[in-house]
């Protein structure tokens, strides 16, 4: 999925390739598949929420942030061409976005998902932005990775 904004007028649109989900989380159970599909389209709502949000004139978010993401959409980086696939997560819009989505599906279907397969350092990033956000917490925001388990 993804989201596209034309510079011309402002139309978006995103876009659902089915054979892709299935190619990437076919082989999970219901609930597994049900997570990811509602993760990826909170994170890509989360981006109309931003691009929105940078274009309002009485935004809600601080300006601060507001900036990171204008500096974010002119410099933005492709995986493969500009960056690797940390870098690009790394980047302001998609830290906040992932994280958006990681709460919202913990929120809406109780559960926390594993990110097994993520860097520790992308893992840490979230916590402080969660942090910075919403305030220190007690509670477990990421489950125990299994490479940290053993």
């Amino acid at each position: 999925m993804c989201i596209c904004e034309s510079e011309e007028k402002r139309y978006y649109a995103i876009f659902y390739d089915y054979m892709h989900f299935k190619r990437a989380y076919g082989e999970l159970d219901f609930d597994g598949q049900e997570a990811y599909a509602m993760f990826i389209m909170a994170h890509e709502m989360r981006h109309y929420y931003q691009l929105r949000q940078m274009n309002s004139s009485k935004a809600d978010e601080p300006e601060e942030r507001l900036k990171l993401w204008r500096e974010n959409r002119e410099n933005k980086k492709s995986v493969g061409e500009d960056c690797t696939v940390l870098e690009f997560f790394m980047q302001p819009m998609e830290l906040d976005a992932c994280l958006f989505a990681y709460v919202f599906v913990a929120s809406k279907l109780d559960i926390l998902m594993l990110l097994d397969e993520i860097d520790e350092n992308y893992i840490n990033e979230l916590e402080k932005y969660y942090v910075e956000l919403f305030g220190e917490t007690d509670e477990e925001l990421f489950p125990k990775r299994k490479s940290a388990e053993h």
